[in-house]
C-alpha cells in the first residue's frame, strides 16, 4: 500500500535535496501521528503498525503519569525512532534512541536517517540523540525505556531485560512479535491447566501415585511458561535472534525483576508466520 510522502512547502524548505530523497524512500513506521505525512509502507507493514502503534502510544501516556516532570528516556529499536520522538512530544526532556540490532534483516540505516529528519522537522533535534551500539554498553540512569522489536532480534533477550532493570529507574514499555502455535495459545494453556488441576484434586482414588506426580510435574511446567515449545532461540528457519511466546516474554520480564502491570497480545497477519503475535507490556 503506497501512502503519500509529499511534504508541505513550509517543511520541505527545511531539508536539503539529499534529505528529501531519503524522506521519499520506504518507511518502516508511519509517522503521521506526529503530524508528518505518512511514508511508503507495504500492506503487511501497515497492518502490523495499526495493531501495535496505538498500544505503544497508550503505554507511553500511562508511563508518563508515573513519572516526574521532564523525564529522560531511552528507546531501543531495530528500525526507527518513532516512539522515542513520540515520547519527546509528550514531555520527555531527552530521549536516547539506539539501534541495538544493526545486523538484523529488519535494520536499515535509512530508517534512522528518516528519524533524524523527522526530529528536524518537528524541532526536536535538541531533545533526541540517535546512535547504534551494543545494548550491554549503554549506561544510565534513565527514567523510562521503550523497547520495540529488539528482544526477538537479539540472542539473549532475558539478559537484555536484566540490563534494563539496572539502568532504568521507571517504567519499561515492550513490544515484540511473539511465537504462536495452534495448540499453544493462551486458551489451550488455561484449559489444560484446569484439566490437570481437576484430575489431581478429584482423581486420587483412580490414578496411581506416579500418575498424580506426572500431572503435578506437567502442571508446574505449564505454569512456568518455560516449556520448550514456548521458547525458541533461535527460530528454526533463521540464524539470528530469538523467538518466544507472549507468556514467555512475561516470564522473562518478571525473572529480570520487572512487574508487568498491563499486557496485550493480538494475532496479526500474515497468518502463515509463526511469530505473528503482537505483544505489548507495560512494566514497572
Amino acid at each position: 500500500m503506497s501512502m503519500t510522502t509529499e511534504l508541505p512547502s513550509k517543511l520541505s524548505g527545511k531539508l536539503a535535496p539529499e534529505e528529501l530523497a531519503v524522506w521519499s524512500g520506504r518507511w518502516y513506521h508511519n509517522f503521521s501521528p506526529l503530524g508528518l505525512p505518512a511514508g511508503k509502507q507495504t500492506e503487511v507493514q501497515l497492518q502490523h503498525q495499526l495493531e501495535k502503534q496505538g498500544d505503544i502510544f497508550r503505554h507511553v501516556r500511562d508511563a508518563f503519569l508515573r513519572l516526574k516532570k521532564d523525564p529522560k528516556g531511552l528507546q531501543l529499536t531495530s528500525t526507527d525512532g518513532l516512539f522515542g520522538l513520540y515520547a519527546a512530544t509528550k514531555g520527555a526532556s531527552h530521549v536516547d534512541i539506539v539501534n541495538v540490532t544493526p545486523g538484523s534483516p529488519a535494520s536499515d540505516r535509512r530508517f534512522m536517517e528518516q528519524t533524524r529528519i523527522a526530529a528536524k522537522l518537528l524541532d526536536l533535534e535538541k531533545k533526541v540523540d540517535l546512535s547504534s551500539g551494543d545494548v550491554f554498553k549503554i549506561s544510565g540512569p534513565y527514567d523510562f525505556c521503550i523497547s520495540t522489536g529488539c528482544l526477538y532480534n537479539l540472542p539473549e533477550p532475558g539478559l537484555v531485560l536484566t540490563k534494563l532493570r539496572d539502568i532504568v529507574n521507571g517504567p519499561l514499555i515492550i513490544h515484540e512479535h511473539t511465537w504462536l502455535l495452534p495448540s499453544y495459545t493462551r486458551r489451550f494453556r488455561e484449559v489444560r491447566m484446569g484439566q490437570l488441576e481437576r484430575e489431581i484434586r478429584f482423581m486420587k482414588d483412580t490414578l496411581s501415585r506416579s500418575e498424580i506426580e506426572e500431572r503435578k510435574a506437567e502442571l508446574k511446567e505449564w505454569k512456568s511458561g518455560k516449556d520448550d515449545l514456548h521458547f525458541q532461540s533461535p527460530a528454526e528457519y533463521r540464524e539470528w535472534g530469538s523467538r518466544f511466546s507472549h507468556d514467555s516474554l512475561i516470564v522473562m520480564a518478571v525473572d529480570a525483576g520487572w512487574t508487568v502491570i498491563n499486557e496485550k497480545v493480538a494475532e496479526v497477519p500474515p497468518l502463515n508466520w509463526l511469530d505473528r503475535g503482537s505483544s505489548s507490556l507495560l512494566c514497572i
